[in-house]
């Protein structure tokens, strides 16, 4: 890693967000996006974290609900991903953003208009250095 000046930065002195999403299916076709959370890493820390459950039309299919723990009741009178994602942004400024398979978090993402462009969404390769 290098710092702002491309010098060699150690770990501790990284700043970035962390995004996780889950979804209603694998395919960013016809699934939906059901819960966004990130955290943010200041120097090496854990600083601030952003968790929102989103609106779901419907009723979750049921291998979901046994590999994510979410349930319908818990979508109910949630915000839609264009209002979680505007918090999210302002959570995020202008850090990177680093996440468990990005390419599939980017695709979810860019279905909305909500394009997080490659360079700034990058796999996230050592997150157990952060604790």
């Amino acid at each position: 890693m290098t710092d702002k000046k491309g010098s060699a930065c150690p770990s501790s002195c990284e700043r970035f967000v962390l995004l996780d999403i889950e979804t209603s299916g694998l395919n960013e076709t016809c699934d939906r996006v059901i819960r966004v959370s990130a955290d943010k890493i200041i120097d090496g820390k854990l600083t601030e974290r952003f968790f929102s459950f989103v609106a779901f039309p419907g009723e979750l299919p049921r291998e979901v609900i046994g590999l994510t723990g979410i349930r319908d009741e818990m979508l109910k009178s949630k915000p839609d991903l264009v209002a979680v994602m505007e918090r999210f942004t302002q959570f995020r400024g202008d850090l990177p953003i680093y996440a468990d398979n990005a390419s599939f978090a980017r695709k979810f993402l860019k279905k909305y208009g909500l394009d997080i462009s490659e360079r700034n969404i990058q796999e996230n390769l050592d997150r157990a250095a952060v604790s």
